[in-house]
């Protein structure tokens, strides 16, 4: 229970700073005047900007290139009752016969 009240503390905190950084940096005016006339030491700011931003790239969408391969011919389908298995060009034997196994424990 104390462990999800200091959470909730702590997301709070982080909603306050949240607005107070985004307050100073539209304000058009520096931080440490900013800062001064909000009652806020600048070091409290900029460790909470730091924190901040971190947290903001931790959870930036990333991207990552995906190689798809080509379309393999299916080479043989392999049916026993409702189920079947499409072999494609180019697997293994080790993949094929595992295929095979599977198949037959159906």
């Amino acid at each position: 229970m104390e462990k999800r009240i200091q959470a909730l503390n702590h997301q709070e905190k982080m909603a306050k700073w949240s607005e107070r950084i985004a307050a100073c940096r539209s304000s058009g005016i520096r931080v440490r005047a900013w800062c001064a006339g909000n009652g806020i030491s600048t070091a409290s700011y900029y460790k909470w900007q730091k924190k901040l931003f971190s947290l903001a790239a931790q959870n930036a969408s990333q991207f990552a290139e995906v190689y798809v391969a080509p379309a393999a011919r299916i080479s043989a389908t392999v049916r026993m009752g409702d189920v079947s298995v499409d072999i494609h060009s180019g697997a293994d034997a080790e993949t094929t016969a595992m295929l095979l196994r599977v198949l037959q424990s159906c």
